[in-house]
C-alpha cells in the first residue's frame, strides 16, 4: 500500500473536508457568502436586499451584519426563495454590490473603492444575469447613446427628430428581443424576471404574458414572480371601472389599522403620494381646494404614502398641513394598496363611489375635479 507523507496526507484531508462543506451547504439548502474586500480592514459589513438601481420608494432591509477581520467577512443562512442580495460597507463606499442570492457557497472579492465592481463566484444565477446586463444590454445602450448623439447633431432638425424616433423604436424592439432570447435560454434566472418586471409597463401586455410563461415554476413562485403574474394576468379582471375595489387595510399616523371599507357611504379619493415626491407636493394646493369644496358634500380624501420612514412621512404631513386621513404600511413600492392598484408612479389617484365601486383609475387631478363637479 502506498504511503503518503504526513504533510501531503493532511493536505488531501483538508481538500476533502472543504469539498464536503461546500456540498453540505447546497444539500442542506443553506448559503455561505464569504469574501475579501481589500482595504476595509476590520469594519461592519451589511447583507442587504438592494437590486441594481433603486428609487426613493424602495424599502431597504438589512438581513444580516458582521465585522470583517483583515478585510475578510462571512455570512451564512438559509433563503426560502431566490432573491437579490447586496453587500455594503457603511461609511467606506457609498455604492454596493448586487448579486442574486441562492443557497450555495458564494465568494466575493473586491476593493473598498469599487465595491460595486467586486467579483462574484459560485452563483450561476448571478453569472447569467451579469452576462445579460454587461455583455448584451449595457454595450448596446452605450452604442445607442453614440448613435443618438450623432443624429441629434444633424443640421436638419426635422429630419433629426424623425431619425431619432425611428432609431428609438428599433432599439426598443432589439432590447425586447434580447431579453426574450435570454429568458428562453435561461428560464430559471431570477434576474431576467426582474428585468421583465421593470419593462412590463412599456411593452404590450400580451408580450409580457408570453415572456412570463417561459419562466420555470420555481421563478414564477418567487414573491416577484407572483407580483408580475398579478400585474399582467389578474389586474384587468379585478380592477375595473364600475366594479367594487377589493378592500385593504393599513395603519394611520397613530398606528390604528384602517380599512378603505371604513369610508363606505362617502365618495373616496385615494391619493398615492410620498414625502419625497415633488409633483405630489406641488399638487397639494389643488388637492386642498378639492377637499374644501367637496368634503361637506360627501368626499373623503385618503392619502396613501409610499414612504419607508415613519418620521419623514409624519413630518411631511405636519409641514404641509395635510388634514385628511393618511395611511401607510411604510413598505414603499411594496405598499399593499399600490400593488393592488398597480401604482408604478406617483402621484396617482383613484375615485370610489359610496358603495366602493371604482369611478376613476389613476387619472390626472383635473379629470378627478371635473367628475366631482358633476356628481357632487
Amino acid at each position: 500500500m502506498r504511503k503518503y507523507k504526513p504533510s501531503v496526507f493532511y493536505f488531501f484531508l483538508i481538500v476533502v473536508c472543504f469539498s464536503l462543506v461546500q456540498i453540505s451547504y447546497a444539500q442542506d439548502g443553506r448559503y455561505k457568502i464569504s469574501g475579501k474586500i481589500t482595504g476595509i480592514g476590520d469594519a461592519k459589513v451589511l447583507l442587504m436586499n438592494k437590486p441594481r438601481g433603486i428609487g426613493s420608494a424602495f424599502k431597504k432591509e438589512i438581513y444580516d451584519s458582521c465585522y470583517s477581520t483583515n478585510d475578510c467577512f462571512s455570512f451564512s443562512g438559509e433563503l426560502n426563495e431566490i432573491k437579490f442580495l447586496s453587500i455594503e460597507v457603511p461609511f467606506v463606499d457609498r455604492s454596493w454590490l448586487t448579486f442574486i442570492g441562492e443557497n450555495k457557497d458564494i465568494r466575493i472579492d473586491g476593493d473598498k473603492n469599487a465595491i460595486h465592481d467586486a467579483k462574484v463566484s459560485g452563483s450561476p444565477q448571478t453569472d447569467v444575469y451579469h452576462h445579460y446586463i454587461y455583455d448584451i444590454s449595457h454595450p448596446a445602450h452605450i452604442n445607442d447613446e453614440k448613435v443618438l448623439d450623432s443624429l441629434a447633431a444633424l443640421k436638419d432638425s426635422g429630419r433629426s427628430e424623425k431619425l431619432i424616433s425611428e432609431y428609438r423604436t428599433m432599439s426598443n424592439r432589439r432590447d425586447e428581443a434580447d431579453l426574450f432570447n435570454q429568458i428562453v435560454e435561461h428560464p430559471d434566472n431570477y434576474g431576467l424576471l426582474y428585468e421583465l418586471w421593470g419593462v412590463s409597463t412599456f411593452i404590450p401586455r400580451d408580450s409580457v404574458q408570453k415572456y412570463y410563461s417561459k419562466f420555470s415554476n420555481e421563478i414564477k413562485r418567487t414573491s416577484l414572480g407572483k407580483v408580475l403574474y398579478y400585474s399582467v394576468f389578474e389586474y384587468d379582471k379585478i380592477i375595473q371601472k364600475g366594479k367594487k375595489m377589493p378592500d385593504f387595510s393599513m395603519p394611520d399616523t397613530t398606528q390604528c389599522m384602517r380599512s378603505i371599507s371604513d369610508f363606505r357611504g362617502k365618495y373616496v379619493l385615494l391619493d398615492f403620494w410620498a414625502s419625497w415626491c415633488g409633483p405630489c407636493l406641488a399638487e397639494l394646493p389643488a388637492l386642498k381646494k378639492i377637499d374644501s369644496l367637496y368634503r361637506k358634500k360627501g368626499l373623503e380624501i385618503v392619502g396613501i404614502s409610499l414612504d419607508t420612514e415613519k418620521t419623514l412621512w409624519k413630518d411631511a404631513i405636519k409641514e404641509n398641513n395635510i388634514n385628511w386621513t393618511n395611511l401607510s404600511d411604510l413598505k414603499g413600492g411594496n405598499n399593499k394598496g399600490a400593488q393592488l392598484l398597480r401604482v408604478f408612479g406617483i402621484p396617482a389617484r383613484f375615485l370610489l363611489d359610496p358603495k366602493g365601486n371604482l369611478l376613476i383609475l389613476n387619472s390626472p387631478l383635473a379629470e378627478v375635479e371635473e367628475l366631482l363637479s358633476q356628481i357632487l
